[in-house]
């Protein structure tokens, strides 16, 4: 018997029927390949955390001097921090399937390049306080701080050199943390040139948060992803993700400096004794009538009127109880979902550990926020 052009709808309800079942069994597999990358992602985190104590330890071993800088060293890594970048870079590794060596020597490497980025800070900032302890400089002199912070630098290129030797895609990496340490001094040049300019574009203050904050989350991740092969666009997106979560992770600083949560400090609204600009300061800045930006002003250029217990009690008050603080809520609230809409869009499993690393951070602003909400 012989089927007519038109048989194809003389049984409608079996062909919507297999249409139906097609695109549910392909929805289901998507479904069931997107579980499977989050729980291996989820299995790479984990497993970063039950190895992250072996960083410190690794560092300290790989340090090997004489006398003060010793000392330095010893005294400066004896706190060691959250560690979210050796966290980083061991998950990634994992997930990419990189042997343990591998993973700790990129650990090592970028918290060697974050630690040396904070002792050179601490100098050029004038902080006394670090972690809850005396700054390196404070308490070593400027000169054995500066040399501490070089030497920081030299034993990440020397970890990253034997690191490279294993692995024929290695030198690339060379070329990777020359960019990301160029992009980290560049930030740190900006910040000090406008340190103090109240009528500082906010664009401006991204892209100087990007470079000191987002070149180094992204370091280890992009690293990984050289070794193991991955197409650089995917290295450029992960580094535009991790630039816009530096923004936020400033922003999120900013907050917290203005309240005095969680940076070791007595009194609040830090920037604003020593006149430093913030995305606090800079919207309160925005928002205020001439009047009261003409005041603020006067307070902001005068070092006297910023150290003045009163004076600064009187304009931490000011900031706090305006609409400030929402606004810079808002704008937190607003890189993060950029951050998340980027990082859905990248394939798996780069994506599913993208989103899970931004979750994880995220949970790092909470204590603080809810203070303050």
């Amino acid at each position: 018997m012989e089927m007519s052009a038109n048989a194809i709808y003389d049984n409608p309800f079996k062909v919507l029927g297999e249409r139906y079942l097609s695109l549910h069994l392909s929805h289901t597999k998507q479904v069931a390949r997107e579980f499977i990358s989050e729980k291996k992602c989820m299995n790479s985190l984990n497993w970063a955390a039950q190895r992250i104590e072996d960083v410190p330890a690794e560092m300290k071993s790989f340090l090997r001097q004489n006398g003060v800088l010793q000392d330095s060293a010893d005294y400066h890594l004896m706190t060691e921090g959250k560690l979210f970048r050796a966290q980083l870079a061991l998950a990634a590794a994992h997930l990419h399937r990189l042997d343990e060596k591998t993973a700790l020597q990129l650990a090592c490497v970028t918290e060697f390049i974050h630690n040396a980025s904070l002792v050179h800070d601490d100098i050029q900032d004038q902080d006394e306080t670090r972690r809850n302890r005396t700054t390196v400089w404070k308490r070593y002199g400027s000169n054995n701080a500066l040399l501490l912070g070089d030497l920081l630098l030299s034993k990440a290129y020397e970890m990253l050199g034997i690191l490279g030797m294993q692995h024929y895609r290695g030198p690339r990496l060379i070329g990777l943390l020359g960019e990301k340490i160029a992009m980290l001094i560049q930030g740190q040049s900006d910040e000090l040139e406008h340190q103090s300019d109240l009528t500082l574009p906010l664009r401006t203050y991204e892209r100087i948060a990007l470079c000191k904050t987002g070149s180094l989350l992204s370091f280890p991740v992009e690293a990984t992803l050289i070794l193991s092969g991955v197409q650089e666009s995917e290295c450029g997106c992960v580094s535009q993700i991790f630039g816009r979560f530096g923004v936020a992770y400033q922003i999120h600083d900013d907050i917290i400096d203005l309240c005095a949560l969680n940076k070791g400090r007595d009194l609040p609204g830090s920037d604003l004794r020593e006149g430093r600009v913030s995305a606090v300061i800079l919207q309160f800045w925005q928002q205020s009538s001439p009047k009261v930006r003409e005041q603020f002003e006067i307070f902001f250029k005068d070092e006297n009127c910023r150290h003045d217990p009163q004076q600064l009690a009187y304009w931490v008050n000011a900031l706090v109880n305006t609409q400030v603080l929402e606004a810079s809520f808002q704008y937190l609230t607003e890189t993060l979902a950029n951050c998340r809409q980027e990082a859905a869009e990248l394939p798996d499993p780069l994506s599913s550990f993208m989103l899970l690393v931004i979750s994880q951070l995220e949970k790092r602003f909470q204590p603080e926020l809810e203070l303050l909400a």
